[in-house]
């Protein structure tokens, strides 16, 4: 058999990330390329949603990233109102390995640049229900003064393949600084929150309708000169888990890992505005 020469290589997507990662309002996502070539490095594509129907490719010099797998997971990691993005690494479920480096998991985080820390956004997160009645549930932002719909999320275990995370929704505002909130559970009960301030984490009960504000990372400047994703903790097969209560935890091929603390350094990723 004779091999694949570099001109010849076809990318193999294993897995698709739907984000709002500049916070816009508006959903991109990230596609990764599962295909193992000895000449060709893959690489995770950026997709940027210009807001008009179409989606625009983005080179690695804007994206920042620089590695690939078969899946991945999007969150907040560190708490500053820009989504992360944790890829992992699964080369044994994809093919031959060339580069021990294919083993290595990264955490890619968002550096807020081109345009994330200049927008608003709001991030939920929900008590006062269980697990299996928050499932399902159906998030729906509405702008307040003329009630226009400004976006809807899903409230899912499963949000791509081989992963999961938090039962939480976040949104990117654009320029819009409040909202009004609808959540529509599975079981019919419809709360409503009105004039919510954004740019804020916050815990919704939703028993009582009532919301609460969480701890999120403080103000600070923007790393504008950088790739919207900067390479952070990277870890192996061997990486153990931290104890409970050291960081925000995913799940991303089939095991969990606690990402942070992450270094001081990579945490100038927060939000510029405060």
């Amino acid at each position: 058999m004779v091999p694949w020469g570099p001109l010849e290589r076809f990318p193999q997507y294993s897995d698709v990330i739907f984000a709002d990662f500049d916070n816009d309002g508006w959903q991109d996502f990230v596609v990764l390329d599962r295909a193992v070539d000895e000449f060709v490095q893959g690489r995770s594509i950026l997709f940027m949603n210009k807001g008009d129907g179409t989606f625009d490719p983005k080179p690695t010099t804007v994206s920042g990233l620089n590695a690939t797998s078969i899946s991945a997971e999007a969150a907040d990691l560190n708490n500053d109102g820009l989504v992360d993005l944790l890829v992992s690494a699964d080369p044994d479920n994809t093919g031959v390995v060339y580069d021990a480096r294919a083993f290595e998991s990264i955490v890619f985080m968002n550096s807020g640049a081109h345009g994330g820390c200049k927008n608003h956004w709001i991030r939920f997160a929900f008590e006062g229900v269980s697990d299996a009645q928050l499932i399902g549930t159906r998030v729906v932002l509405r702008d307040p003064v003329t009630g226009r719909i400004l976006g809807t999320r899903g409230i899912y275990s499963n949000h791509s393949y081989k992963s999961s995370s938090a039962l939480e929704a976040h949104f990117g505002l654009g320029r819009v600084e409040r909202v009004d909130v609808e959540f529509w559970l599975p079981g019919g009960r419809l709360v409503k929150l009105k004039n919510v301030e954004g740019d804020r984490y916050v815990r919704v009960d939703l028993s009582t309708a009532t919301l609460r504000e969480l701890p999120r990372a403080r103000s600070a400047t923007c790393m504008r000169d950088r790739g919207l994703f900067v390479s952070g903790k990277i870890f192996t097969r061997a990486h153990r888990p931290s104890p409970p209560g050291e960081g925000a935890g995913v799940r991303v091929g089939g095991v969990r890992e606690r990402l942070l603390p992450i270094r001081r350094d990579w945490r100038r990723s927060a939000h510029c505005r405060g």
